[in-house]
């Protein structure tokens, strides 16, 4: 028998999936740009990403094209 818990989910995370730190969602305060690269929430993008709008007008953090020497 299986002994499922409920935790929290990390700090920045408004909600998550699997891994306390694989957020599916930001909290509304602080950190609110989730990365479509490693699936946390930042601020600011880290260099090498930028900002982008979802297709449901969210912003969020996603990856340089390659062809770009910057973004």
């Amino acid at each position: 028998m299986m002994d499922f818990t409920c935790q929290k989910c990390n700090a920045n995370c408004g909600n998550c999936v699997g891994d306390l730190k694989f957020c599916t969602s930001c909290k509304t305060t602080g950190k609110t740009l989730l990365s479509a690269v490693d699936n946390k929430c930042y601020a600011t993008c880290p260099a090498g990403v930028t900002v982008l709008v979802n297709k449901r007008g969210l912003e969020m953090c996603d990856a340089c094209d390659d062809i770009c020497a910057t973004c």
